[in-house]
C-alpha cells in the first residue's frame, strides 16, 4: 500500500492548483460518462479516473511512502496471488497469467486512490465529486432517453461510423442507415449504471444540504429507474429492486440487515453449487414463468456443478471454461424440454460459480475472505452512510451472479470503477461529516 505525507514548500501556487483541477475533474467527468455510453472502455476509462487524483496530489506536493497493507489490500493481494498461481494450470496459461496482471493493475490503482485521494485539498475533492455526480446524471439520463426513444443516437452515430457497428444480428440497416437496434445491446451500459449508482447517491446526500440532497439523490433514482425499468435487462432491474429493499431495511433495522448480507455472502461463495442442484432438481430451469434467460442459466449453472468434481480443490484454471465448452459445444445432448444443451456456456453467468469450477475450493475461500473484510469495513462507516454502502454492495452482488463473465476485461475495470467510485464517495461524505 501507498502512503502520502504532504511536502509543504513543493506544489503549484493555488490559482493554478485550482485551474488544474477543475481541468483534471473535467477529465473525471468525460471517462466516467464515456464509460456509461460505451462500457467496453472501462480498461481506458478507469486510469482517466484515478490519475486525475494522482496528479492533483502530486502538483500540491506530496511524496510517497509504504505503510502497512490494510486487511481488504491483504485479501484482495492474496486473492490476485492465487489467480497467477491458477494460472500454471490454466487451458490457456498466459491469457490466465495476463487476467490476473490486469487483477492486480486494478487493486493497485485503487490503492493508490485511497491513501492519495484524502490527502487533495477539500475544494479539489469537492470539483471531483462534482464530476462524478455531473457524469453519472448525464449518463443515467442519456440511457433513460435512448431506451424510451429507440436508441436515436445511437443508431445514428453508428450510421456515421460503420466501424464502430456491432453484429448484423443485433441491428437493423437500411441503405447504409442502422434503423433499428436491439434493446439489449444496451445491457452493458445498465449494469454498470447500477454499480455507479448507489456511490454517486452517497456523493449528493453528502455534496447538498439534506433536503436538496435528498431531492436530488430521489430525482437520480428515478431517471435511472426509468431506463432500467423500460429496458430488457432482467439482471438491472433486480439488482435495483433489491439495493433499494437492502437500503430500506438499513435504515429502519441496521443491525439485522448488517448480519442478513453477510449470510447472503457466505452462501453465495459457498453454498452456490448446491443452490445449482437444487434449482435444476426443483424443475425451474422449465418453468414458465421465468424469462428464457434464466431458465438457461439454471441449466448451466447445473452442469458447471457436476464438472466441479474434476478439480474440487484448486479448479480447473482461470478462464479455461470458455475453451472447454467450445469444444464440447458440437456434442453436448439436450435434455427433452429444455432449451439449452447440457454445457457450461462460454461462463457461468455467475462468478461465484465460475470461481468454485476455475479455481476451486481455493479460490471461493479466498474470495469469500475478500468479501468479509469489505462488509467488515462497511459496517464500522457511520450510520448515515451504511444504507447507501449496503446497497451498493448487495446491487453489486446481483450484477456479479447473473451477468457477465469475471475475467472480462471491461467487466473487471467496471468492478475497479465502482470501488474507485466508492473511495470518492466515502471521502466526500467524510470531509463533510468533519464540517463544522
Amino acid at each position: 500500500m501507498i502512503n502520502v505525507h504532504q511536502d509543504a514548500p513543493a506544489g503549484l501556487p493555488a490559482t493554478r492548483l485550482s485551474a488544474h483541477a477543475r481541468l483534471l475533474a473535467i477529465v473525471v467527468l468525460v471517462g466516467l460518462t464515456i464509460a456509461l455510453v460505451a462500457p467496453r472502455a472501462t480498461p481506458v476509462v478507469l486510469p482517466l479516473v484515478i490519475l486525475p487524483i494522482v496528479a492533483l496530489a502530486s502538483m500540491a506536493g506530496y511524496r510517497l511512502s509504504f505503510p502497512s497493507p490494510s486487511p481488504v489490500a491483504l485479501a484482495l493481494g492474496a486473492f490476485t496471488g492465487y489467480l497467477a498461481i491458477n494460472a500454471m494450470w490454466a487451458v490457456n496459461p498466459w491469457q490466465g497469467l495476463s487476467r490476473a496482471v490486469l487483477c492486480g493493475l486494478i487493486v493497485a490503482l485503487g490503492t493508490l486512490t485511497a491513501i492519495v485521494l484524502p490527502k487533495i485539498s477539500s475544494e479539489h475533492a469537492a470539483r471531483v465529486s462534482e464530476a462524478v455526480l455531473i457524469g453519472v446524471a448525464l449518463a443515467a439520463g442519456y440511457l433513460a432517453v435512448e431506451i424510451l426513444a429507440g436508441q436515436p443516437i445511437r443508431r445514428f452515430f453508428l450510421s456515421l461510423f460503420p466501424v464502430l457497428q456491432p453484429s448484423p444480428k443485433h441491428m437493423v440497416t437500411a441503405d447504409g442507415w442502422v434503423t433499428q437496434l436491439n434493446l439489449y445491446t444496451l445491457n452493458r451500459n445498465l449494469g454498470l449504471l447500477n454499480l455507479m449508482l448507489w456511490p454517486t447517491l452517497l456523493i449528493a446526500r453528502s455534496y447538498f444540504s439534506m433536503s436538496i440532497g435528498r431531492i436530488v439523490g430521489l430525482g437520480l433514482l428515478s431517471v435511472a429507474a426509468v431506463g432500467i425499468f423500460s429496458s430488457e435487462h432482467e439482471s438491472s432491474m433486480l439488482a435495483l429492486a433489491v439495493g433499494c429493499l437492502v437500503f430500506v431495511g438499513m435504515t429502519f433495522a441496521t443491525s439485522t440487515m448488517r448480519k442478513v448480507v453477510l449470510a447472503l455472502w457466505v452462501a453465495a461463495t459457498l453454498l452456490v453449487v448446491p443452490f445449482a442442484d437444487i434449482a435444476h432438481d426443483a424443475g425451474l430451469h422449465q418453468a414458465g414463468w421465468l424469462p428464457q434467460t434464466a431458465r438457461n442459466r439454471i441449466i448451466l449453472w447445473s452442469v458447471t456443478a457436476d464438472r466441479l468434481q474434476q478439480a474440487p480443490i484448486l479448479g480447473i484454471g482461470i478462464d479455461s471454461t470458455k475453451p472447454l465448452d467450445e469444444e464440447a459445444a458440437a456434442s453436448a445432448p439436450r435434455e427433452p424440454g429444455d432449451a439449452y444443451a447440457q454445457r457450461t456456456g462460454r461462463h457461468a453467468h455467475n462468478i461465484f460459480m465460475q470461481t468454485w469450477y476455475e479455481l476451486g475450493a481455493a479460490g471461493a475461500f479466498l474470495l469469500l475472505i475478500v468479501g468479509i473484510a469489505a462488509l467488515r469495513v462497511l459496517s464500522r462507516l457511520p450510520e448515515i452512510q451504511q444504507p447507501f454502502a449496503y446497497a451498493g454492495f448487495v446491487s453489486a452482488m446481483v450484477i456479479a451472479s447473473f451477468t457477465w463473465g469475471m475475467w472480462q476485461p471491461w467487466f473487471m475495470c467496471a468492478f475497479g470503477l465502482w470501488a474507485v467510485l466508492w473511495l470518492i464517495a466515502l471521502d466526500a461524505a467524510r470531509r463533510k461529516h468533519k464540517q463544522p
